[in-house]
């Protein structure tokens, strides 16, 4: 059955879809009306999980540059500096 959505295919082993053609016609119309409304819940569930991944990925990445930022200025105050001690004096 052709829709908007595309083709709708329906295949059963329930016997009385099987014998009637009105039960089988009347259930594949039904799926049919249905598949619109499945589609758009589909594409609004993939949105909203691309929207949290994305920030996501900006929640770490801004975590990363502040914990980045905060460690340059903790070793700038410090002044550590690195002294090589030789073990065999």
């Amino acid at each position: 059955m052709k829709v908007a959505s595309g083709t709708v295919y329906l295949c059963t082993d329930d016997v009385d879809m099987i014998k009637s053609k009105r039960i089988f016609m009347r259930t594949l119309a039904l799926y049919a009306e249905m598949i619109g409304g499945l589609s758009e819940i589909q594409r609004l569930a993939f949105e909203e999980v691309r929207n949290e991944g994305r920030r996501l990925v900006h929640n770490l990445t801004t975590l990363n540059s502040h914990i980045i930022r905060k460690y340059t200025i903790l070793f700038r105050k410090k002044n550590w500096r690195v002294r090589r001690v030789d073990r065999f004096q």
